[in-house]
């Protein structure tokens, strides 16, 4: 998950998987919370003025920010100095999302149009380049971007439903078909979050597709889609694979509840963690304001489950002023991290 503040363009905080699974959410402010100092030198390579970052992404060796002018700035993770600027792009970008292997990136933009660039960071022989760009989502605001496991296909999502994907390999487009990108789903509406998943029981690779009315899994080599459950919601509500539970699928419902699916679609159990957002004697530690009790945050009964990620055993959730922990065998709120101001999901 990416979270960066709005007004200012700004660097907030940001996590990513790639952190061991033993880290307590302590732990993941320390290693991974860009501090104020820390945040403040990330946005003074901006310089001032009118650019401001727009996005952000982060994988095991670099963060990289997407910027108001089309240019993307990189960072090493660990140091936060700054690496390199890439140019290439004259758009505003809207989503940047790293390949598995850090050379690669895909790259949406507010004329919604992906670009797949080969950054080579660090090379003095090689420039960045891009390797081709898809014009399927011009009509429509692309809203997510999902790259598969070996980092051969990048798929890509729209608020009209459209889902498409593009194939790369050995740094340049293979084909699907007869055409370098292939249009795989229409949705009933915007599509919220995507997952990708390649151990499913029958092995067979597929989607996990969330709309605005409900989560589906979406076989994407026979390109059929298997609703999950019956009761269709209202909402941006998100859905993960979670390989510690194996077989199971986490899909978020209004209420603070979470379904425990399988890969048929049936639903085995519904996580209701609304009663820990009422103990008025519980806390929330939040990395900008300290430790609170829940009765003095703001709006914390309409507080939400959004999309939702795995974190070690745990899944990770949030809305625009909340990070979620949450336990799936206690079926327990561990924390709760405020913002105090409105935040931007950047990982759509």
């Amino acid at each position: 998950a990416v979270v960066s503040t709005q007004s200012t363009g700004r660097v907030g905080f940001h996590l990513h998987n790639s952190i061991s699974n033993t880290h307590t959410t302590e732990d993941i402010v320390s290693l991974m919370h860009l501090s104020v100092s820390s945040a403040e030198n990330v946005s003074s390579t901006l310089g001032g003025g009118r650019v401001r970052y727009t996005c952000v992404d982060a994988s095991k060796k670099y963060l990289v920010c997407g910027a108001s002018t089309g240019s993307l700035y990189f960072f090493d993770r660990a140091t936060l100095t700054f690496v390199q600027l890439c140019a290439i792009i004259k758009e505003p970008i809207t989503i940047v999302k790293f390949g598995p292997n850090d050379n690669l990136l895909a790259v949406a933009t507010k004329a919604n149009i992906l670009y797949v660039l080969e950054l080579n960071l660090g090379s003095l022989k090689e420039k960045d380049k891009i390797l081709f760009k898809v014009n399927e989502h011009k009509e429509s605001e692309t809203t997510y971007l999902l790259w598969g496991v070996s980092g051969d296909t990048v798929f890509s999502s729209d608020d009209s439903g459209q889902i498409v994907c593009s194939t790369v390999s050995r740094g340049r487009i293979t084909f699907l078909g007869s055409n370098p990108t292939e249009l795989i789903a229409r949705c009933d509406s915007r599509v919220v979050q995507l997952d990708i998943c390649n151990s499913s029981p029958q092995n067979v690779p597929f989607l996990l597709v969330s709309t605005l009315t409900k989560t589906s899994i979406l076989n994407i080599a026979e390109k059929n889609a298997t609703m999950i459950g019956k009761a269709a919601r209202e909402g941006r509500f998100g859905a993960c694979y979670h390989p510690f539970y194996q077989s199971k699928l986490f899909a978020a419902r209004p209420g603070k509840r979470i379904w425990l699916a399988d890969f048929s679609g049936k639903v085995e159990s519904t996580l209701n963690y609304k009663e820990d957002f009422s103990d008025e004697d519980a806390v929330v530690v939040s990395a900008f304001i300290g430790v609170v009790p829940i009765a003095e945050l703001p709006n914390a009964d309409s507080a939400n489950f959004s999309k939702v990620l795995p974190w070690g055993q745990y899944v990770i959730s949030w809305d625009e002023k909340s990070l979620f922990l949450l336990d799936g065998e206690e079926v327990e709120v561990l924390e709760w991290r405020a913002d105090p101001v409105l935040c931007v999901d950047t990982t759509a």
